[in-house]
Order: C-alpha cells, then sequence, then structure tokens
C-alpha cells in the first residue's frame, strides 16, 4: 500500500490446503483466534484478483542467479509455474530447522524427519504437546521451539507448559506449579 507498484509472488512446493482458497489452512479449532485471522487475510490477498500477491501453488525453484550483479535475481522454476523469472528481492520462508550442533555429543537422537528429540514423550498418547524433554542424556532437557524440530505448531504457552512440567519431574512433586498465585496471609 505504501509502495504503489509494488508485487509479491508466493511460490509454495505444494498446492495449498485450503486449495483455490489461499496456500494457508485454516483450522476453526485453533486456540489462537488472531492466527486464523492472519492466515484468513493472508489467503485473501493471496487469491484475491485486485490484490499485489500472485499465488503460484506446485512451484519449485531450481536455481537462483543473476545476469548483472546490480540486476534482477533470476529465478528458474519448475512446476506448475515452470521458466524463468526476474525478482528485486527474495524472503524466504522454508521452516525452521534447530542447530544441535552444541549437543553432538550428547546421548540423544533427532527424529529424522521432525527434527524433534526422540524420548519420553510427555502426556497422554495423541497428546501433541510436543514436551519430549526428558532425554536420555542426564541432566539434558529440551523445552521450548527446539522440542518440536521443524514443527510450525510451537506456541510460547506450549514453552511455559514444559517449563512447569519439568520443574514437577525434577522436584518430585506432581502438584508443583511455578506460575500458581500464591496468597500471602494479612
Amino acid at each position: 500500500r505504501e509502495a504503489a507498484g509494488t508485487r509479491v509472488t508466493w511460490i509454495t512446493r505444494r498446492e495449498g490446503p485450503a486449495g483455490t482458497k489461499g496456500p494457508l489452512a485454516c483450522d476453526d479449532n485453533d486456540p489462537l483466534a488472531a492466527r486464523q485471522e492472519l492466515f484468513r487475510a493472508a489467503n485473501q490477498l493471496a487469491v484475491s484478483p485486485d490484490s499485489p500477491v500472485t499465488y503460484w501453488p506446485a512451484t519449485l525453484v531450481e536455481r537462483i542467479s543473476r545476469d548483472d550483479p546490480a540486476g534482477p535475481l533470476v529465478v528458474e522454476l519448475s512446476g506448475m509455474h515452470a521458466g524463468d523469472q526476474r525478482f528485486d528481492r527474495i524472503i524466504a520462508n522454508v521452516g525452521f530447522r534447530p542447530d544441535w550442533t552444541f549437543s553432538r555429543e550428547l546421548q540423544w537422537s533427532a527424529h529424522s524427519v521432525t527434527d524433534e528429540p526422540h524420548s519420553t514423550i510427555l502426556g497422554t498418547a495423541g497428546d501433541d504437546n510436543g514436551a519430549a524433554i526428558l532425554q536420555p542424556e542426564p541432566n539434558y532437557h529440551v523445552l521450548g521451539a527446539k522440542s518440536y524440530g521443524r514443527r510450525a505448531n510451537f506456541c510460547f504457552t506450549d514453552g511455559l507448559n514444559q517449563i512447569r512440567r519439568l520443574f514437577q519431574i525434577l522436584g518430585d512433586r506432581e502438584t508443583l506449579d511455578l506460575y500458581a498465585t500464591v496468597k500471602l496471609p494479612k
């Protein structure tokens, strides 16, 4: 809006989960309503004919080069929108992969696909809390976004719950709640 004439091309490897409704899947049961509002707004931008955003699903980036060091980037695409395209900038939001180099010598392993720690998953079967905080390595615990590996559904409250659960385990007190409000006597 502030820079008239600016165009954005949004490229995804797969057809968006919402099909012709945009690249992002909306989940009406998502506990974060604001995230779903953001997804809906982004999808609307991606599919609206008068939008400065063009959505190209099922398209892969094969190569990026420059004919001139000061010129646009030449991007070779394959898939649904195959061919060479020229862009001024590339913003790659291609996922997160934790850096585990600091823990190479420790006794633990990460899942080969999700890159989240293998371990005792806390919670009940089917609980998607990503809290693999107990590791075979003594006194080594994985908390926060790293415990989710490449999965994108980590929320700050998950991290707080992991901290609460770890202190319950370390203190051997199931009822320990670090975030409980203590009422002091008057």
